[in-house]
Order: C-alpha cells, then sequence, then structure tokens
C-alpha cells in the first residue's frame, strides 16, 4: 500500500537520530549546555519513535468476523472485523483499511469510513473501507463494524487488509498487510424487479390448472381426506362413496417439478469495431463491452428465477466459459441449484470481452433435465448460439434484451425485456 500522505518524519529513523547525536556532542564540546540538552531530547524522541514505530504491529491479530453476507443493490450492512494486542507494547492508535475490489459492487457508507490508496501490486487507485481504533492495551482485543452499502452486481472479497499505526506525536507510521487464512465476501446479487412470467408459462397445462408448476402421479396415493367445495371431481374416491356412504378425494405424491433453464449468451453483449493497426495498417476487430445491456439481462434473469421459485418452478443456470470444463452447470431441482446458489453465480459473472464456448453438445446430452430452456441474449441476431443446436429437442424461448431486424425469422419463442416487464422498466 502506498498512501498519499508522508507517514513518518525524515528523522524518524535510526540515522536521524544519530544526526541529534552527534549535534549534541558538538553543542557540548563547545559548552553550550542547552543546546545540547534540546539536541539530545530530539535524538531520544526520534529514536523512541521509530523503536515503537518499528515494532507496533507485531503480535497483532486482524480477523473478518461477519462471513459471507449476501444482500442486493441498495442495502446496507456492516463489515465487521476483530483486532487483538498480543504483545506488551500498547498501539496509541490502529488505522484498518480494506480494499473493496475493482468493480466497486461496494462502498464506504460513510466519508469518514471512506479512503483511497495506491495498490503496489498493481499501481491502481482503489477505494477502502477504514476505521480507527485508539488505544490499544496489552492482551486486549477490540471488535469494530465498518458500515458499507451495496452499490452493483459484484463479489468483494476479503483476502487482506492493510493496517497502519505509530506513536502518539505522529512522528513515525508503519504499514503491513495481514493475510486472511479464510475469505470472507460480500456478496451483491442482480437488481431485482417485477417481471411478468405468465408469458412463459402459459404453455404449461398444469400450471394453469392451478398445479402450481407439479404434476401428480395417480399411482401414488398419498393420503384421503374428506371432501370439500371446490375439489376436482376427478379426484373423489368413488370406491369408497360406494362402501361406506363417505364422500372423499383422494390425494397423490407430487412428483415432477416444472422445470427451466436460463442459458447466457455472454458472448452476444459486446460489439465490435474495425480498426487499423498502428504498425502494419491491417485491419483488427475491437471489441466493446455492452455493459448495461448485460446488467439489465442478468437482472432480468435473477427476478424470472426469483419469481418462477415462487410459483414452484425449479430452475436452472448455464454460463459458458473460456472452456468446456469451465462452464457453469447449475440443473434445475439438483443440489447446488437452489434460487440463493443461482444468485451467487450470476453475482460472480466477470465478463468483459473475451470469448467463451457455448457448450451446446453438453448442454444437448442433458436437455430432458432441464425443462424450458431459456437463452439469455443480447439480440437474436447477435446470438452466438447455433440456431439449429437444440431442434427438436424439446421447448426453447428466448429472452432478448432489444429487437433486431431478424426478429420475424426467429424460430424460438422470443420474449423481449420489455414484455417481461411491468412497463417496460427494468428499476
Amino acid at each position: 500500500m502506498i498512501s498519499s500522505r508522508k507517514l513518518a518524519s525524515i528523522f524518524s529513523n535510526p540515522v536521524g537520530a544519530a544526526v541529534w547525536a552527534v549535534l549534541a556532542a558538538i553543542f557540548s564540546y563547545n559548552h553550550l549546555g542547552k543546546s545540547a540538552g534540546i539536541c539530545l531530547i530530539f535524538c531520544l524522541l526520534f529514536f523512541s519513535s521509530w523503536l515503537w514505530t518499528k515494532y507496533a504491529l507485531s503480535r497483532l491479530e486482524i480477523q473478518v468476523t461477519s462471513g459471507t453476507q449476501c444482500v442486493f443493490p441498495g442495502e446496507e450492512l456492516s463489515l465487521t472485523c476483530r483486532s487483538a494486542n498480543r504483545k506488551l507494547l500498547p498501539l496509541i492508535w490502529l488505522e484498518l483499511s480494506f480494499p473493496l475490489g475493482e468493480k466497486g459492487c461496494v462502498l464506504a457508507k460513510f466519508e469518514e469510513n471512506s479512503k483511497k490508496i495506491i495498490m503496489e501490486e498493481t499501481g491502481a487507485e482503489a477505494d477502502c473501507a477504514c476505521a480507527l481504533i485508539s488505544w490499544l492495551l496489552w492482551n486486549q482485543e477490540a471488535v469494530m463494524e465498518i458500515p458499507v452499502k451495496a452499490v452493483r452486481r459484484g463479489i468483494c472479497s476479503f483476502t487482506h487488509v492493510y493496517a497502519s499505526s505509530g506513536d502518539l506525536l505522529g512522528l513515525g507510521s508503519k504499514d503491513k498487510s495481514f493475510t486472511f487464512p479464510d475469505s470472507s465476501a460480500l456478496v451483491v446479487y442482480p437488481a431485482v424487479f417485477p417481471v411478468l412470467t405468465d408469458d412463459l408459462l402459459r404453455t404449461s397445462s398444469d400450471l394453469e390448472a392451478g398445479r402450481n408448476g407439479y404434476m401428480e402421479d395417480v399411482t401414488l396415493l398419498k393420503m384421503s381426506r374428506l371432501y370439500q367445495p371446490g375439489d376436482s371431481a376427478k379426484k373423489i374416491n368413488w370406491r369408497q362413496l360406494a362402501g361406506q356412504n363417505k364422500m372423499s378425494v383422494n390425494i397423490y405424491e407430487t412428483v415432477f417439478p416444472k422445470l427451466a433453464t436460463f442459458l447466457l449468451d455472454l458472448p452476444s453483449f459486446r460489439k465490435g469495431t474495425v480498426e487499423k493497426n498502428a504498425i502494419n495498417a491491417s485491419d483488427i476487430l475491437v471489441w466493446q463491452p455492452l455493459e448495461k445491456e448485460l446488467e439489465d439481462m442478468l437482472s432480468l434473469t435473477a427476478s424470472c428465477i426469483i419469481s418462477l421459485n415462487n410459483k414452484g418452478i425449479s430452475c436452472g443456470l448455464i454460463i459458458p466459459g473460456a472452456t468446456q470444463a469451465e462452464s457453469t452447470f447449475q440443473l434445475p431441482g439438483k443440489k447446488g441449484s437452489g434460487p440463493q446458489e443461482l444468485l451467487y453465480s450470476l453475482a460472480a459473472i466477470n465478463y468483459k470481452v473475451q470469448d467463451v464456448e457455448i457448450p451446446q453438445l453438453e448442454i444437448a446430452d442433458c436437455f430432458s433435465m432441464l425443462g424450458t430452456l431459456y437463452i439469455v441474449t443480447c439480440s437474436y441476431e447477435t446470438m452466438t448460439v447455433s440456431r439449429d443446436a437444440f431442434a427438436g429437442l424439446g421447448s426453447i424461448a428466448l429472452l432478448s434484451k432489444e429487437a433486431s431486424s431478424s426478429d420475424d425469422t426467429c424460430p424460438f419463442q422470443l420474449f423481449l425485456m420489455d414484455h417481461l416487464t411491468e412497463g417496460g422498466n427494468s428499476a
């Protein structure tokens, strides 16, 4: 860490103390007692400041105790950390600075807890959440809570902290980086908003019948209960009615939830422009990220996942990676595919303009376990998924950010973002 301010006096070191000692000796040799005494005081002062600063951050324990916290943009939370001084030398002041990452997904809530530092590793300026402790005595512990606010989607991991301390007069100061054995994180999910998912489920006949997206196996009888007004006549136990003159209905086991899987077409969220190479004047293709479009569609995906889950639909997620092995498969109804796990995966996406490979063969192999496949893309015109990749395999729909001139030829059911949001607003 490099701070923008002067951390220590130029005399707060052995060389500086030696200079004052030499001056004290010269004045003493010339019988200037008062001047020699003043120089000797400065010598002892700067030497003690250097010695104090040198050992100030030794045997210091720092730990983030807040663990992993998951929030949505706009919410506030606290970063809790514990500091313990395990030496006899007390700490007069201790400043802790936690780097908040490059994406800026979280920021300090108050200005007094905000600080900018220059990272030695990258040379870039980074935002930090900081806190100041006064007087940490021998074997004493202190717990601090730094209020922060979630700004945008992303994950801010805390793997290390920068600590600063020094003497009482501020003549000396020392910085040291502490690495945490266990990483804590603040996870900011994509922003969610009301979505209209009825059209997505219009073809599900059992959902329209009020079964909340679940099918019943009539061969597995769970129980019987007395008939209530509104019960379906198909469920009446006619044999019991004929034998005991008692009307009851059969309740069957729910065995197969409706499934939905979202495939993120990440390469469609970039725009290529042709530029001249400065070396040989040849044409080169330069990609620019469509960040707003991607963030909007990630928010739409998160909103649909929450809405469908509330209606009893199990959701999954497929995120392509640079190689097929790096692609993320979270199949609906399987372990690790709950709403929170899916939102975490969306928060962790860090796509710029790099090439990623759509795992079309792997998707085709497990297509029967995906339910309805929703391809999330910028537009049908820029979609990078092959039009014929999943032909005839099952139900496929397209979720698009914006309309294009090729929409009329789209072989899939096409849903624009404006069609799924109330009034076309995504905020």
